[in-house]
């Protein structure tokens, strides 16, 4: 699996490779589920991208992405002469 980022965008590419067999008094089945895969996230400004990590862990894939502190603008009066 990778994980990649680029301009802005977050994008997570993998390979499925699951097989599952039912063996049944009468019935025997076989399910293959495969295929590469290709997901991509635009993300927010306020993501700080260095701190950006990814963990996989029992076949889920964990992306943690923190998010710097953004400083709101605050409204400034003006006065009129």
């Amino acid at each position: 699996m990778k994980v990649l980022f680029d301009d802005g965008v977050l994008t997570i590419k993998g390979e499925r490779k699951v097989e599952k067999e039912d063996k049944g008094e009468k019935v025997h089945r076989t399910e293959r589920f495969y295929g590469m895969f290709e997901r991509s996230f635009v993300l927010p400004e306020d993501v700080d991208v260095k701190a950006i990590r990814a963990e996989s862990k029992d076949g889920v894939l964990t992306i943690h992405m923190p998010r710097t502190a953004v400083e709101k603008v605050r409204p400034l009066a003006i006065s009129v002469q």
